[in-house]
């Protein structure tokens, strides 16, 4: 995930998140698409956990924003399709980094 939005001073993102393919056990992803049907619309997608990382690694850390001890929200649109798998790998997620 690219931090310059991040480095720049937002304490708020929005992400997308999918399913990473249609089987029983798909990873959740960030990405371009439409619920409807879960198209992906853009050519690439980034893994759901990385993005966490990256926020955790940047959006608390002093070297990096001069703004780390405020509050970040990070808004989730979930096109899951209510896939329980999904779910609970972004539930993970979030615990583990943040």
């Amino acid at each position: 995930m690219e931090n310059c939005v991040i480095k720049s001073g937002a304490r708020m993102v929005w992400l997308d998140i999918f399913n990473s393919n249609l089987s029983d056990r798909p990873k959740p992803v960030v990405c371009n698409g439409r619920k409807e049907g879960s198209w992906q619309l853009s050519l690439n997608s980034i893994p759901f956990d990385e993005c966490c990382k990256t926020i955790a690694d940047t959006a608390f850390n002093s070297g990096h924003v001069n703004n780390y001890d405020d509050p970040f929200f990070v808004c989730l649109n979930l096109n899951t399709n209510n896939n329980l798998y999904s779910l609970k790998k972004i539930k993970d997620s979030i615990l583990k980094y943040l």
